[in-house]
């Protein structure tokens, strides 16, 4: 059990949950009866509002949280999923030199929504931005700077 509780430590520590901070561990048993169970609280408490670590019959841990919990890491998840998403159509923008970074954004955007209003799979999460981006760039070339002409401007200016 102790290398459990260590185990379960190590879970907590990478999910930022500090060591010294009390967690609760429970102990789940089967019975005579199949559709019942025991559980047994090893440390921690049962008041506890934190995250809930239970060591199953073949010493696996498994982890119950309320379900505000629950629904706060999901909500987080989405705002970082969305943040990436940014700053990778951004980047991919970036890199082909818009003139109006907003104007190209907005095109990209609406690119983007049509294509998962066409498509079947409605969260599309592989989506290749750089190849959209491309795209617009042959499609409204007036949105980018042609930088092999201002390069050879540059270079025959001199």
């Amino acid at each position: 059990m102790n290398q459990l509780i260590a185990e379960v430590n190590k879970i907590a520590n990478s999910l930022g949950i500090h060591e010294k901070s009390e967690k609760t561990i429970v102990k789940i048993s089967d019975t005579d009866d199949k559709d019942k169970k025991v559980l047994e609280l090893k440390s921690g408490s049962w008041e506890s509002k934190d995250i809930w670590y239970i060591i199953d019959n073949d010493d696996n841990i498994h982890a119950v949280c309320s379900m505000k919990s629950l629904l706060n890491l999901i909500n987080t998840l989405r705002v970082s999923q969305q943040q990436n998403f940014n700053l990778n159509l951004e980047k991919a923008i970036l890199q082909e030199f818009p003139v109006d970074f907003d104007d190209v954004w907005i095109v990209a955007i609406s690119e983007i929504q049509k294509a998962v209003q066409n498509s079947d799979d409605k969260k599309m999460l592989n989506f290749d931005l750089s190849a959209l981006v491309k795209k617009i760039k042959q499609e409204h070339p007036n949105l980018f700077f042609d930088i092999s002409q201002i390069l050879s401007q540059y270079s025959g200016g001199h």
